[in-house]
């Protein structure tokens, strides 16, 4: 592990980059609307229920951290929420909006939730494939 001098943060690589500052989720939801915060909250418990997951509040989103950030909450709207999933293979499924792939086993799944009936098995099985990737096996 790799400890930013600056910041206190821990990160697997040796000088990560980083939003360096001493970020707080509260802070990331204050003001935002409280429709957003409610699915932001949901999904939160369900990526910290997968396993030994650790909240990685930043700047601009929230990542949940297990070895390496495997999912984020990069926006909280009205009445949505924009997520991020990293996996080794691209999800395949019409509720991805984009997919990045920046390696053979690094690939990005984009998609937005909008109402709590989203967070379901499926994104449960989208975050165990992304704590495997961050590096552990999922529950």
């Amino acid at each position: 592990m790799w400890q930013c001098p600056k910041c206190g943060q821990e990160f697997t690589r040796r000088g990560q980059p980083h939003s360096c500052g001493p970020y707080r989720v509260d802070d990331y939801l204050e003001g935002k609307p409280a429709a957003g915060v409610a699915l932001y909250r949901l999904f939160e418990s369900l990526a910290l229920g997968i396993g030994d997951v650790v909240p990685a509040p930043a700047k601009t989103r929230v990542g949940f951290e297990h070895g390496r950030i495997f999912a984020a909450v990069n926006a909280v709207r009205e009445a949505r929420i924009d997520v991020h999933i990293v996996t080794s293979s691209p999800i395949c499924s019409p509720r991805i909006r984009r997919v990045e792939s920046l390696g053979p086993a690094d690939h990005v799944n984009h998609f937005s939730i909008e109402s709590t009936s989203q967070l379901d098995e499926e994104v449960a099985a989208w975050l165990r494939a992304g704590y495997r990737w961050g590096g552990g096996a999922a529950a």
